[in-house]
């Protein structure tokens, strides 16, 4: 979908990096015992976004998570750490009580052609 979103909006800026889950919990795993992963893209469009997705290639729903920048590279990957810590704590779920520090939209997964998806996506930045 990050493909396609860059492909059709080449006004928007885009880098991607994968991060493995902090391993403390169940839900850092894959059911195969492999480090589940993150997907984390810096947006640029007037203005920085994060992208956060998890990996879930168990079929698991997880929503994927949009937050502004916080201003500097190192406030936000501070908050990317704490959300993806947060989340693997919350077994997979981004729970209420810690994404009210964060300005963010929730995207949930439907089932749609990554083209419909990436329209959504932009609407959002």
């Amino acid at each position: 979908m990050i493909k396609v979103l860059s492909n059709h909006f080449l006004n928007l800026s885009i880098s991607m990096n994968i991060v493995f889950l902090p391993f403390n919990r169940s839900f850092s795993f894959l059911p195969n015992g492999m480090r589940r992963a993150a997907l984390i893209v810096k947006i640029n469009n007037n203005g920085k976004i994060n992208y956060i997705e998890a990996a879930a290639p168990d079929n698991y729903s997880l929503s994927t998570l949009i937050v502004p920048s916080l201003g500097s590279q190192e406030k936000d990957e501070k908050m990317i750490r704490t959300l993806l810590n947060n989340i693997v704590n919350a077994s997979g779920r981004w729970k209420k009580d810690f994404m009210g520090e964060f300005s963010h939209i929730k995207l949930k997964h439907l089932k749609q052609t990554h083209e419909i998806c990436a329209k959504r996506m932009y609407k959002c930045l």
